[in-house]
């Protein structure tokens, strides 16, 4: 599958800054130390392997709630919401630690899925594997989730580098980061491996 090596200027700028790391609640790396990833099936299930680590490490430490804690989602967001719609007491509960953790859990679940899918030694055909790619990059623009996993790593659910420069010195904050980096992994996705199949089924 092609490549064209591209690469947006905010993720270059990333990299420059030296704080890509992938740490649990660090930004993960990038992909423009490894152009032409896409090409093979053995070079992609590599690479969804790396990607596979980066994600499970925040899924596993994003509590699955207890009945208790849903019990009172249930009062405080559910219900406020049915009643009155989206009041500050309902956004606080959206923002709370349970809140969070409800709403986040399910879509790196789902990322964890994909993911293992693509690093598995399983043969794939060329038709399952590229749908699952495309599911990924999907799932990778959801904006809300990385803004939810970075307000996770404020109120300390998820574990912090203490020697990370993000959010200091002019450098984009973890939501930021992390969308534009997830943002352009998903171009690549996207631009290198769907597209190309897509556009050549119809030749």
């Amino acid at each position: 599958m092609k490549q064209t090596g591209i690469l947006p200027s905010v993720v270059a700028m990333l990299l420059a800054a030296g704080w890509v790391s992938a740490a649990a609640q660090d930004m993960p790396s990038v992909i423009a130390h490894r152009r032409g990833w896409g090409d093979t099936r053995e070079s992609r299930r590599a690479q969804a392997a790396e990607w596979l680590g980066e994600v499970s490490k925040i899924d596993r430490q994003i509590p699955t709630l207890s009945p208790v804690e849903e019990a009172w989602l249930k009062v405080e967001y559910d219900e406020e919401v049915a009643r009155e719609g989206l009041t500050p007491r309902a956004m606080r509960a959206l923002n709370s630690r349970d809140g969070l953790a409800r709403f986040t859990k399910p879509a790196t679940k789902s990322l964890v899925s994909v993911l293992e899918q693509l690093a598995a030694n399983a043969k794939l055909n060329q038709q399952a594997e590229v749908a699952l790619w495309g599911r990924l990059a999907y799932l990778a623009l959801d904006q809300n989730l990385w803004a939810n996993i970075a307000s996770l790593g404020d109120l300390g659910v998820l574990a912090r580098d203490p020697k990370s420069k993000i959010g200091t010195g002019g450098i984009p904050d973890y939501d930021v980061g992390l969308r534009f980096i997830w943002a352009s992994r998903a171009q690549y996705i996207l631009g290198e491996i769907v597209l190309p199949t897509l556009e050549s089924a119809q030749r």
